[in-house]
């Protein structure tokens, strides 16, 4: 048997630049096709980069801003003084509530990984933004005046007084602009596999532009930029508050590959003719249930099998985008109570499983430790979850007594093989099918003036880019 003690290999050398692929890379700073507005509409960058264009810590947006109050509408504009985080407190993920969508553009057509209703991601990210794991927050969120740190933690409620809203409100009120870096969760090219920081698929650059064509990125904001406040006692406090735009850029690292490298890799005769980039695939439908309604079916047509399905509620006035973080009800947490008592789902006809207890009964004991376990091995959307923030205690209710109350299905048996319809040999799997999702209400049945939100979810790969026909198209179909 060999003994490592006596092997003595040869050392990798570094000396050969010739052969390396990557030379070096520098940092191009986008201003938007228009100067920012202090309350912009909408805001473009156009990439159109003569060199590769690389994703991760040096490709990412800065927001540059200051919050102000004025006593009336005649009044100059003044700093928020940090005392006022008594008095008014901002929506949590203030920054996407803000945002209407974010388009990729190339050419005229839009680059689609998503088929979502507008203002909902912003609610899903708050969720995430508040249970991703540490060392991926850090990366994405380097600065503490980042939207991201504006979330309450799984219990404590995002309020006034709480520890979370005084230390974030110290950061961001006071007499001084500030700003924070910004990469939009699961939106492509810019946020790829995701726990890109610490998994070991890395984000894939793309294409010189000046073959493909340029790249748009469009961030459309809402209509009514003073949704993200709630004060204390609103007749007592006639203020008005704003963020105030002073700047926001988007920065883009250009590499410098070895031509001959370059020439290989992105030929479009060559053996990667095309290319297959890392990420998350989102599908979501919004229903509309009655209260009182007891039992409701949401069907997906013509879909791959997901690897999970996330539901949640919420006020029926953001899908309509009239919701004002005004409307919150005090000490009430992030999402709406669901009232969900199982979830039953079948594919291609076939139920995925008939026995008791099965994989939809959330108030089942054991299939609530399944829950726990999922959300350490499989969590939504593929994203790490921080173990402090996760309780096995949680599950119980399906986090009903949390921030976040939810229902979370894994669908998955072990990595991403998906659990098979009962007498199916596993065929059903190589095609898309109808999706059927039955859901079943307790108490007084389905929430009152709530939109139920249902996603089904993809973390493996979103987007591909066939180099012959210079096009990027879904990697999974979507409608």
């Amino acid at each position: 048997m060999t003994d490592s003690r006596f092997i003595y290999d040869e050392p990798v050398s570094w000396r050969n630049g010739q052969r390396q692929t990557v030379f070096g890379s520098g940092i191009e700073i986008l201003k938007p096709t228009k100067p920012v507005e202090e309350k912009p509409r909408q805001v473009e960058f156009e990439m159109d980069s003569n060199h590769p264009l690389l994703f991760g810590a040096n490709t990412r947006f800065r927001i540059q801003g200051k919050f102000e109050r004025r006593a009336a509408a005649a009044d100059a504009w003044e700093s928020v003084p940090l005392g006022d985080a008594a008095d008014v407190i901002l929506a949590p993920n203030w920054f996407e509530l803000l945002i209407q969508s974010i388009d990729i553009y190339h050419g005229n057509g839009v680059i689609r990984h998503h088929d979502e209703a507008n203002f909902i991601p912003s609610l899903l990210n708050t969720y995430l933004y508040s249970r991703m794991d540490k060392t991926v927050k850090k990366f994405l969120c380097p600065e503490e005046a980042s939207t991201g740190y504006a979330v309450p933690s799984s219990t404590t409620r995002w309020e006034f007084g709480s520890n979370e809203w005084t230390s974030y409100a110290d950061k961001v009120f006071g007499d001084d602009d500030f700003y924070f870096h910004w990469v939009p969760l699961h939106t492509f090219p810019f946020f790829q596999s995701p726990n890109f920081i610490v998994d070991p698929v890395s984000l894939k650059a793309l294409p010189s532009l000046r073959n493909l064509g340029r790249i748009t990125c469009r961030i459309t904001f809402r209509e009514d930029l003073d949704c993200i406040w709630r004060k204390r006692t609103a007749a007592n406090n006639n203020k008005q508050y704003r963020f105030k735009f002073i700047n926001l850029t988007l920065s883009l690292e250009e590499a410098r590959l070895n031509p001959a490298t370059e020439r290989q890799l992105f030929a479009p005769t060559g053996k990667n003719k095309v290319l297959h980039y890392p990420g998350v695939t989102k599908i979501m439908r919004a229903e509309t249930i009655s209260n009182q309604v007891f039992f409701h079916t949401c069907r997906f047509e013509s879909v791959p099998l997901p690897e999970g399905i996330f539901i949640f509620a919420i006020p029926k006035k953001v899908i309509a985008s009239t919701y004002t973080y005004g409307e919150h009800t005090a000490r009430a947490p992030v999402f709406m109570k669901h009232n969900i008592e199982s979830v039953t789902v079948e594919y291609n006809g076939e139920q995925l499983t008939l026995k008791e207890p099965h994989f939809g009964d959330i108030k089942d004991k054991l299939v609530q430790t399944k829950y726990f376990w999922d959300h350490i091995a499989h969590p939504p959307f593929g994203l790490d979850i921080d173990q402090t923030q996760l309780k096995q205690s949680d599950l119980v209710n399906s986090l009903a007594d949390t921030n976040f109350p939810c229902v979370y299905l894994n669908l998955c048996i072990e990595g991403r093989n998906r659990i098979v319809p009962l007498q199916n040999n596993g065929a059903v799997l190589s095609k898309d099918s109808d999706l059927n999702i039955g859901i079943k209400f307790v108490g007084t049945g389905a929430t009152a003036d709530a939109t139920y939100i249902v996603y089904l979810f993809y973390s493996d790969y979103n987007v591909v880019l066939d180099l012959r026909a210079r096009r990027f198209l879904p990697y999974y179909n979507l409608k």
